[in-house]
């Protein structure tokens, strides 16, 4: 757990309040020491002194030199050749913004096929012979034939029936104007 957080991309202000007794105010310096995780390696920031006691230490942009995390810090008096270190703390190290993005594939839905017709000239059309859509296999009976064949004989002579003009002159003028 942290006792205080820094912004890693920005440049922060620390305040401390020191008292230090016993010691004349011109020898006396502060400083502030982040040190890394396994204590190898300490940065070191100077502390200036303001008015009634309390020190500032600015901290600039550290993200080019620390990753985010907690770390451990100190608050570093020196009086005269003497270190002390009246404050030990550990600071969380961490973005102000972040920001990520994900990329999601959402696949489209093909739409169905769409069917569309008009009449382009007025042409004599073939004549519209409607199939009856064909029956289940049947045994061969000498019945069945029978039937197959007045089927047969009926499609023919359907098809050979002579088109009337003025049955087709008619039709055209009334799908004009339902259109």
């Amino acid at each position: 757990m942290s006792d205080i957080q820094i912004h890693l991309d920005e440049d922060n202000e620390l305040r401390f309040g020191v008292a230090v007794e016993g010691a004349e105010a011109g020898n006396v310096t502060c400083r502030m020491v982040l040190e890394s995780k396994d204590s190898s390696m300490g940065i070191i920031f100077p502390g200036r002194a303001a008015s009634n006691g309390e020190v500032k230490v600015m901290v600039p942009s550290l993200k080019s030199f620390l990753n985010e995390g907690v770390y451990p810090m100190k608050l570093e008096v020196l009086v005269d050749d003497r270190v002390f270190t009246p404050l030990s703390m550990n600071v969380e190290l961490k973005q102000s913004v972040k920001v990520t993005a994900e990329a999601r594939v959402t696949p489209q839905r093909k739409k169905g096929p769409s069917v569309s017709a008009s009449i382009l000239t007025e042409s004599s059309p073939a004549p519209a012979v409607s199939t009856p859509t064909p029956e289940p296999p049947r045994k061969r009976t000498r019945k069945n034939i029978e039937k197959q064949r007045k089927v047969r004989e009926s499609r023919e002579a359907a098809r050979s029936i002579p088109e009337d003009k003025e049955l087709r002159n008619m039709l055209l003028d009334l799908f004009k104007k339902d259109v």
